[in-house]
């Protein structure tokens, strides 16, 4: 397995955690421009990148040097499209991409679900 299927294994494995249920095998994965801090972008269906997207849920970890890195999950209406963005507050690019065990839930469901069709509270 070459390192960009093993970085997507647990890009999959991440978003998966912060959703609560399984993506199908063909999602796509891109990384997003923002420094090396390890957000991206999971596609699957017939999600478009630029429709509007909430934030969904909010996760925190400690990287290898110490330093926070807040993540939050955003998804569209249908909770097909996701971004699962990454801040390490010191700006610095990730030393270790997390696991599930490494995650801290610290803020679910943020979006405004209630408004939106098929969405739910969890």
């Amino acid at each position: 397995m070459d390192e960009l299927q093993y970085l997507n294994q647990k890009r999959k494995a991440l978003a998966e955690f912060l959703l609560g249920h399984v993506l199908d095998e063909s999602v796509g994965f891109a990384a997003m421009d923002d420094g090396g801090m390890g957000s991206y972008l999971v596609v699957q269906g017939d999600a478009k990148p630029r429709e509007r997207v909430w934030p969904f849920r909010e996760a925190k970890y400690v990287d290898d040097d110490g330093i926070d890195v807040f993540i939050t999950l955003f998804c569209n209406d249908a909770k097909e499209h996701v971004e699962v963005a990454f801040w390490k507050v010191d700006f610095e690019e990730l030393i270790r991409f997390p696991t599930s065990n490494d995650i801290e839930i610290i803020g679910k469901t943020m979006g405004n679900w209630d408004n939106l069709e098929g969405g739910s509270r969890n």
